[in-house]
């Protein structure tokens, strides 16, 4: 399933308030992240690969030990890792439901792997509430909130599993 077809799946949850929540706020949440992840996705000369570049342009340029753990990475395979990666931290948002693919991913940046300390996450998530305030031209402090909602359940599970058993 293409990444644009995962999100109007999702669209669809939240339109239908099928999403496992308790309250009306957190189903606005969602339509709102929805429409704003749209609007930088696909914007009128946009493409998913040139938010994702901005946004890791400015993660490196904001911090040198973010910008020491890609160093030698292939950039462009960055890249799609992020895209695959969102659309699973939708689902989890949506779902609750943790899959094999976000196990392995918080493994993956765990201290026994490639070692992102959970105080990094905070920077990874305001460079991209602000590379959202770059090219969604309908940002505003609500779609902020969403943004940070929806990745804050993710980033839960990464940082719960840095340390390890």
């Amino acid at each position: 399933m293409s990444q644009r077809s995962s999100l109007l799946s999702l669209q669809h949850y939240f339109t239908q308030g099928a999403l496992y929540v308790s309250s009306e706020q957190t189903n606005d949440l969602a339509r709102i992240f929805n429409d704003s992840y749209e609007r930088v996705m696909h914007g009128p000369g946009k493409s998913s690969g040139e938010f994702f570049v901005a946004f890791y342009d400015l993660l490196t340029a904001t911090s040198d030990e973010a910008a020491s753990k890609f160093r030698n990475t292939d950039m462009a395979e960055q890249v799609r890792t992020l895209q695959s990666s969102v659309t699973v931290l939708l689902n989890f948002f949506v779902s609750s439901r943790q899959d094999e693919y976000l196990g392995k991913l918080a493994e993956r940046h765990s201290k026994r792997g490639v070692d992102i300390p959970p105080e990094l996450y905070s920077v990874w998530l305001d460079c991209l509430i602000e590379t959202v305030r770059q090219f969604d031209p309908k940002f505003k402090d609500d779609v902020a909130a969403a943004w940070r909602v929806v990745f804050s359940k993710g980033i839960e599970v990464m940082t719960s599993r840095y340390a390890g058993d």
